[in-house]
């Protein structure tokens, strides 16, 4: 009870898991105190409270949290407005959560390494500094987009990915990924939209917080920033005045208005942003009250007639410790002597305002070429400018600038070089890579030259390439790459799972260029990654369900393909752990067994390699399969009523799609007499939806009702329905006459009415269960019913209308041509005959005793197997029953081998399928064609529903589809006795995925004896079934020239064997 009271987790929680409330709280606390006085009065052995005891933590303990929450509760509700209290969020549950994030981040380890854990706590918790410049507006359609880098060279280096919003759509999308500087330019920017661009940084530990957005905005729009440069000045304890610069309004605008301000800060530690002060019309403003202990954050916002204008980024106002930042870019060398250099640069700024005056003092190192040592020149300089001193005239150096305060360094500046000596140069392009195969790579790169007032030669420059594997930061020159004359390199014994970065150094004599751009080479070869679609859930069973998921995605740089098999994963419950059902499946499909029907499963998938397992997709959630069945509200229809027997009709109970053909349903029949509240079964599982009541007497009234089971539970009873045997209508029941194979007649007999007497005939809908009028104002108490469909069961009633006022209806009468009648024919004197259901082991007395030899059963059903035998009755007892005599009447769907459909067309609402012809068995009922309904599975949801009935041919056009949007499709076969079992479901994958993977091992026949030619073999390229483009693919040679790539000549298309 205690622990359900305090794991309440849903403000929908019912009885103890219901959360806390003002209307419970004294209830439940009366509950919470006899536990509590029942732990106060548990004791040792010895006789001692064990709250008292050596023992006594756990009790005690448990006894301050039920006291901690009752009180928490009271205050909440008194002093804060609280609604209710979900006890579940003061568990600890959601610390241990986040540990368990900490280690999926880490591939599940439980001792991340400290570097492990900063990078995973940075990526979950942190928020980004802003890292994006402001861009102006170029005059292309290119634009580069700068940040800075947090990392000093120590650092575990990152891969830079940005992301853009276009600000008529909802959501950031990617622009590209894997950059491994600072700086990138965004090709196909259109001269009439708006953009927004941020940055996010990616290690081998996860992924940063995005930076702040940084806009291009072409447009005129008066919900663009009206303010900008926002900054602090005259900061005081509690006071501190607000500036900024206002933007141009665009002279297209139609107002002309001077916009005015709105102020809103954020005091930490919440999230939250409040409106300090409005309606401001100057660019500046005086803000008091501020509490002195507390740190803030400021932005202006415009209030524009169209509403209020995007925020300025926002600034900070701290009391905490901050370090300060250079503006990127190095130093400048404004004058260079024999022995001495004098540097000056920007000053810095500190990225937040402090409420204490900081002073900010520079370090500056320098580094004598070619050694990579930083030695410090000077410490505490206050000045922007510095002399350096004592340096050698023949060497060349590097400097930089490192801003510091009190609570420690900042990041340095870039380097600049201060070169006494001529040194080589190269292009401002990187090098190229050609020829990738896992485990090497070709180098090329441009000459390097001297300067033009240089009367050197290029001919003695060697070149020197380094490499660099990341996260690490040092660059370490290759054994075999020093002292080359050419401009190429092999690179050999390359780790296929391993990214790489190269860099060419120039060399001639003691001196050496700035190395060359770098050349980012990403791993060939890892871990498959799986798209994070949840798997499609088909053929649900009880116990079992099948499973088929989207094929791994592989990047095309990969050009070594490690066989690739898929694990499914389980949990059991929503709180369950994540356990492996199976590994090493070599298909895109698994069936699953064992499940247990009454529980709820949620089922991921991943792909593995020799190179690791890939992040699992998205979970399906399978709700459990035992499942109740479900009656309608209706109450049951009463017919063909005689002086002992009626027939009670019902509409059959709902159960979901994936229980309709495995779980058979059966109904037991209730009946209350007058005077008797209780009510008792007549009769038990019936399978159909029709039983014919016997042995009622004819002077008294009786209650009907009937109640839906299976293996997994019992509905609700249905609405009671009445026999009154006094029926209020003039007509009584009508009759059944003159039954042909199409029609028949229904008659009753006239009321005893002096007026003028007409009648209607009403008919029961099968699909809505309501009564609705077939023909009206009939002169004679007769009607003939034409069009009888063959296999249906019809029902009617009749009123009579005397002088524009209907009475009330007869009983109502049913009709069914399949019904059929029964002989028996026995040799004995007196008898007892018994009958039985198939399959139902119930024998059922039909007549008590009888001294006829034979016996007339009706009111058979067409659609029901029977069984029948016969007792002896003496006058002391019963004999043992003979053996029975089975009719069999109950018709079979025939097996029909239906083929799985394949999906010959693809568009974006409409889907073509087309399946092989069927060899139809042959049906004792009649000779219709088969015909097919096709059903649909929309994912994620694993009800099929029909989309098409009737299908005559082979080949049908599903139209209304919603666009990618993926689906499932499946034949079943339409019969006169029935649907058949569906076929083999085709998935349809509509959503955008790139089709296919890329041409892979790319081999040279060595067998060939010609010296002009070689022969070329690879493995075929995967194309979806379901492809438009169906046959066998063809393929495009190129050859590779120096340094670029021209089409084959001869014949460019051919067809792989």
């Amino acid at each position: 009870m205690i622990f359900d009271i305090c794991n309440s987790s849903s403000p929908f929680g019912k009885g103890l898991k219901s959360p806390l409330t003002q209307n419970n709280i004294r209830k439940k606390e009366e509950k919470i105190q006899d536990a509590v006085n029942y732990i106060l009065q548990l004791q040792e052995v010895c006789g001692k409270p064990l709250v008292t005891g050596r023992r006594k933590t756990g009790f005690v303990g448990f006894l301050c949290t039920i006291n901690s929450i009752l009180q928490l509760a009271k205050r909440l509700f008194a002093n804060f407005n609280f609604n209710y209290l979900m006890t579940y969020r003061l568990s600890q549950d959601h610390l241990e959560t986040f540990f368990s994030c900490i280690r999926r981040r880490n591939g599940w380890n439980n001792n991340p390494t400290p570097a492990q854990f900063k990078w995973s706590l940075r990526s979950l918790l942190l928020s980004s500094r802003a890292n994006c410049v402001h861009v102006e507006e170029p005059s292309n359609s290119l634009i580069d987009q700068d940040a800075d880098s947090p990392f000093k060279e120590q650092d575990k280096a990152l891969a830079n990915f940005s992301k853009y919003e276009d600000p008529t759509r909802e959501g950031w999308r990617s622009l590209v990924s894997g950059i491994p500087t600072t700086r990138y330019r965004v090709p196909d920017i259109s001269p009439t939209e708006n953009y927004r661009f941020r940055v996010r940084a990616l290690s081998p530990y996860g992924v940063s917080p995005p930076s702040y957005p940084t806009g291009l905005y072409r447009q005129i729009s008066p919900m663009r920033p009206l303010a900008q440069d926002l900054h602090l000045s005259d900061v005081q304890p509690d006071s501190l005045r607000l500036s900024w610069r206002s933007a141009s309004v665009p002279p297209s605008t139609s107002t002309t208005t001077v916009p005015s301000y709105q102020i809103e800060a954020m005091q930490y530690p919440e999230r939250q942003w409040r409106p300090l002060a409005t309606g401001i019309r100057d660019t500046s403003y005086q803000l008091r009250g501020l509490k002195p202990s507390s740190d803030y954050s400021f932005r202006v916002r415009a209030q524009t007639p169209s509403g209020l204008a995007e925020p300025t980024p926002p600034i900070t106002l701290t009391s905490l410790p901050v370090r300060p930042r250079l503006p990127t870019r190095e130093p400048i060398i404004s004058d260079l002597g024999l022995d001495s250099v004098r540097l000056t640069w920007k000053p810095a700024e500190l990225p937040y305002y402090s409420r204490h005056a900081t002073p900010i003092t520079y370090t500056i190192d320098y580094q004598e070429i070619p050694s990579r040592e930083w030695i410090v020149a000077g410490r505490s300089i206050p000045e922007t400018s510095y002399t350096i001193r004592g340096l050698n005239p023949e060497r060349d150096y590097r400097f930089r600038v490192t801003p510091e305060t009190e609570f420690g360094p900042g990041e340095a500046s870039l380097p600049v070089l201060a070169r006494r000596h001529v040194a080589p140069v190269f292009p401002r392009r990187e090098p190229l890579l050609s020829n990738i195969t896992p485990t090497s790579a070709t180098l090329s790169w441009s000459p390097a030259t001297f300067p033009d007032v240089s009367s050197l030669s290029s001919r003695n420059i060697t070149y020197r390439v380094e490499a660099r594997e990341p996260p690490s930061s040092l660059w370490a020159p290759l054994s075999g790459g020093r002292g080359l004359l050419g401009t190429t390199y092999d690179l050999q014994f390359l780790h296929p799972d391993q990214d790489y970065m190269f860099r060419v150094v120039a060399e001639h004599g003691e001196f050496e260029s700035e190395p060359s751009m770098t050349a980012y080479l990403p791993h060939r070869a890892g871990p498959p990654k799986m798209p994070r679609d949840a798997p499609q859930v088909s053929s649900v069973q009880p116990e079992s369900l099948f499973l088929s998921w989207r094929s791994v995605e592989l990047p095309s740089r990969i050009t070594d393909y490690s066989p690739v098999t898929y694990r499914v994963e389980i949990q059991e419950g929503p709180h369950g752990h994540w356990s492996p059902l199976a590994r090493q499946i070599n298909q895109t499909h698994y069936r699953v067994t064992g499940l247990k029907p009454d529980l709820s499963y949620n089922f991921r998938v991943r792909a593995e390699n020799a190179f690791g397992i890939s992040d699992p997709t998205d979970p399906v959630l399978v709700r459990k399969r035992a499942v109740a069945p479900t009656l309608s509200e209706h109450e049951p229809l009463i017919s063909d009523v005689r002086a002992d027997s009626l027939r009670l009709t019902w509409k059959p109970a709902e159960l979901p799609s994936y229980l309709t053909d495995s779980v058979p349903v059966t109904y037991t029949i209730l009946m209350q007499e007058p005077g008797d509240h209780s009510w008792g079964p007549i009769a038990r599982r019936v399978s159909g939806t029709s039983y014919y009541v016997t042995g009622l007497r004819p002077d008294k009234d009786y209650s009907f009702r009937v109640q839906a089971e299976n293996n997994y539970g019992t509905s609700l009873p249905s609405f009671p329905s009445r026999l009154l045997r006094e029926v209020k209508g003039p007509i009584y029941s009508p009759e059944i006459e003159d039954v042909e194979p199409s029609s028949f007649r229904l008659s009753w007999r006239s009321p005893s009415v002096s007026r003028s007497t007409t009648y209607a005939v009403e008919t029961l809908e099968p699909s809505t269960w309501k009564w609705r009028p077939m023909v009206s104002r009939l002169p004679h108490p007769s009607f003939k019913v034409t069009d009888v469909t063959p296999g249906r069961d019809y029902a009617f009633r009749v009123r009579a209308e005397v002088d524009s006022v209907i009475t009330e209806p007869s009983l109502p009468i049913s009709f069914s041509n399949r019904r059929a009648k029964l002989t028996l024919v026995y040799t004995v004197s007196s008898w007892s005959e018994q009958v039985r259901e198939l399959p139902d082991t119930y024998w059922r007395t039909l007549i008590p005793n009888t001294d006829a030899w034979s016996y007339e059963v009706t009111s058979l059903r067409p659609d029901q197997d029977y069984a029948f035998r016969v007792r002896t009755v003496t006058d002391t007892g019963m004999s043992e029953p003979s053996l029975p005599v089975y009719l069999y009447r109950k018709a079979a769907t025939p097996k029909v081998p239906l083929p799985s459909p394949e999906i010959s067309d693809v568009g974006d609402n409409f889907i073509g399928l087309r399946w092989n012809k069927v060899d139809i068995p042959a049906f004792d009922v009649d000779e219709t064609p088969l015909s097919f309904m096709i059903e649909a599975q929309s994912v994620p949801d694993y009800n099929w529903k029909p989309v098409a009935r009737g299908v005559t041919g082979a080949s049908y056009k599903i139209t209304g589809l919603e666009p990618k949007r993926d689906y499932q499709f499946r034949l079943r076969g339409e019969t006169a006795l029935g649907l058949t079992q569906p076929s083999t479901p085709v998935p349809a994958f509509r959503t955008p995925l790139r089709s296919g993977v890329p041409i892979v091992n790319v081999k040279i026949d060595r067998d060939s004896n010609l010296p002009y030619s070689a022969r070329l073999r690879w493995n075929p390229v995967y194309i979806p079934p379901y492809s438009p483009t169906r046959g066998q693919p063809t393929y495009a040679i190129e050859n590779h020239r120096g340094l670029t790539c021209r089409p084959c000549q001869g014949q460019p298309w051919i067809t792989p064997r």
